[in-house]
C-alpha cells in the first residue's frame, strides 16, 4: 500500500509519548501531574454518569447528526446567549468528539494549497499537522 505523501511527513505526535512515559512513571509509585494532553484530573459530574447510564437502557443507538445532536446544538448556543450573551443560532454550532477534530475540520473549511498562515508559537502541537496536510503545495 502507498501512502499520500502528507502521511509520511507527519511527524509523531509526542504528546501520547509523553503519557506513556508518565504512566509507567505513576505505575512506580511517583506523582505525576500530566500536562501533556489536556485532560481533567477529575471524573465526569455525576449528571453525566447518569444520562449515560439510563442511555443503555435505550433500544436502539441510532446515528446522529454529522453535525452533532440538535438538541445538545441548542443548548450550546442557549449556554453562549445566557452566559456571554452572544445570540448564536444552533445552525452554526458544531459538536466534535474532541478539539482535534474541530481544528481538523476548521483548517479542511479554511486552508487551500500553497496558502500561508501564522500560527502561535508555542500552540497545540496537532496544529501544526493540521494546516501542513491541507495547505502544502
Amino acid at each position: 500500500m502507498k501512502f499520500a505523501s502528507r502521511a509520511t511527513a507527519i511527524s509523531p505526535f509526542l504528546a501520547m509519548a509523553y503519557g506513556e512515559k508518565a504512566t509507567v512513571l505513576e505505575q512506580q509509585g511517583k506523582d505525576v501531574i500530566r500536562l501533556n494532553l489536556g485532560e481533567p484530573d477529575f471524573g465526569a459530574p455525576a449528571p453525566v454518569l447518569s444520562a449515560m447510564k439510563e442511555s443503555l437502557n435505550t433500544p436502539d443507538f441510532p446515528y446522529t447528526s454529522a453535525l452533532g445532536i440538535p438538541k445538545l446544538r441548542q443548548s450550546i448556543a442557549s449556554f453562549y446567549e445566557t452566559q456571554h450573551d452572544v445570540k448564536l443560532s444552533p445552525s452554526r454550532v458544531v459538536v466534535t468528539a474532541g478539539a482535534s477534530g474541530a481544528l481538523l475540520l476548521a483548517s479542511a473549511a479554511l486552508v487551500e494549497s500553497g496558502d500561508n498562515v501564522i500560527l502561535g508559537d508555542p500552540s497545540y502541537p496537532c496544529n501544526r499537522r493540521f494546516l501542513n496536510a491541507f495547505a502544502q503545495r
